[in-house]
């Protein structure tokens, strides 16, 4: 199967899901103009890291992976029957989009011993879900619509420009995933949240957040489950990371990360504003769980 990666933006989650569903399915693919959309399109470090661990996972047969290529061939066999994998994406490349590489392949597959997989990189970096929303929003959900049984523990963060983060996904492996409706959504019951940074910036950014969700009329009079982390002073980043539940079981996430100077009103703002416009829409999952909800579809009874 041939597989235009310029579709969509043009980015990296054409490359993750397609060669998932592939592995999954035993379908061979060729993704040709991968990252085309992008500054500097082909493959990045993560892209390349995801895909061999995919390979690795299905005993597949990969060509053309490597850094900056634009187009690569993934032939899967058979799921493989190891236990224990590893991906690195050496840079500070995103572990959480290395995850959405492989945990539909580690989810369903014969043998029914667990499956440990350590990713090392970037647990908090832009342009991809933060590793605390993957362990609050994504999972949890995924867990109760689909029965999978996964979680991630985190060893160590990673930021940019260094990375040097990493997470363990542990994974009890079923034959096929139950299948799912999320039709109704319900009124917002709860709201939790964390705050990473100096221990200057938690002040602000805890005392930002707070005031941001007064002002917001949907969200102003629920109270805020907030948990703070301090990292260490060399980091100059910053996150807030904020998740609704809601009456029908869903739970939608939302975040906003600043490599460099800190404002801890905008990012606190930033955060809120996008929270606000996933329960705008009335949908059941937020933008990030849409992509990675239909990387399990084809596994599902």
């Amino acid at each position: 199967m041939l597989i235009d990666g310029s579709k969509m933006e043009g980015g990296g989650q054409v490359v993750r899901v397609a060669s998932a569903i592939s592995a999954l399915l035993g379908i061979s693919i060729r993704i040709n103009k991968i990252r085309a959309g992008r500054s500097k399109p082909g493959l990045a470090a993560q892209h390349a890291a995801g895909l061999k661990l995919v390979a690795a996972l299905c005993s597949g047969v990969l060509q053309d992976c490597k850094i900056g290529s634009d187009s690569i061939l993934l032939e899967p066999r058979k799921i493989s029957s190891g236990t224990s994998f590893m991906a690195d994406a050496v840079t500070a490349g995103s572990c959480t989009l290395l995850l959405q590489s492989v945990l539909p392949c580690c989810v369903v597959r014969d043998d029914e011993r667990a499956i440990h997989v350590v990713l090392r990189g970037g647990t908090n970096v832009a342009f991809s879900p933060p590793i605390d929303y993957t362990i609050h929003v994504a999972l949890p959900l995924m867990r109760r619509l689909t029965g999978m049984e996964a979680s991630v523990s985190l060893k160590r963060r990673g930021f940019f420009p260094r990375g040097g983060g990493e997470i363990t996904l542990t994974v009890s492996p079923k034959e096929r995933l139950a299948a799912f409706r999320m039709l109704e959504r319900g009124d917002v019951v709860e709201l939790q949240g964390i705050v990473l940074g100096s221990e200057q910036t938690l002040k602000e950014l805890q005392s930002s957040l707070l005031q941001t969700l007064r002002e917001e009329p949907a969200l102003g009079n629920l109270s805020l489950q907030l948990s703070q982390e301090v990292i260490a002073a060399s980091v100059s980043s910053a996150a807030v990371v904020i998740w609704a539940k809601t009456e029908g079981g869903c739970v939608l996430g939302a975040s906003a990360l600043s490599e460099k100077r800190v404002n801890p009103h905008q990012l606190a703002g930033q955060a809120v504003e996008s929270l606000r416009e996933s329960l705008s829409h009335g949908g059941c999952v937020d933008e990030h769980m849409q992509d990675q909800a239909n990387s399990f579809a084809s596994s599902c009874a």
